[in-house]
């Protein structure tokens, strides 16, 4: 149960925090920035967009078999592995460029 609110709780705040990201940029769109967040923005969007229809994907073709113990195959192991890594980096990487503008 404890998880189950918690995971509530931090939908809840993504979204919010998704929503005030959306508003922002269409606010400042055209304000100049002297880091490219506009940049950091926008591959954040297309990455989300991306994730979400890569998991609806992967929730249509490789879970609804008949196997439910079966793992995924290697390559989207992999793809996973390396798709959350650039996430982090990207993210790390706005990190700084805020902290420089």
């Amino acid at each position: 149960l404890a998880f189950t609110v918690l995971q509530g709780l931090i939908s809840i705040t993504l979204v919010g925090l998704l929503v005030w990201l959306i508003v922002s940029v269409f606010q400042d769109f055209d304000k100049e920035c002297d880091s490219p967040l506009k940049v950091w923005v926008l591959v954040g969007f297309t990455s989300m967009i991306y994730h979400t229809i890569h998991g609806a994907l992967l929730q249509y073709f490789c879970v609804s078999d008949q196997h439910p113990l079966r793992q995924l195959p290697i390559w989207e192991r992999v793809h996973l592995v390396v798709s959350t890594f650039f996430d982090l980096f990207w993210l790390g990487i706005g990190v700084v460029w805020l902290f420089q503008s």
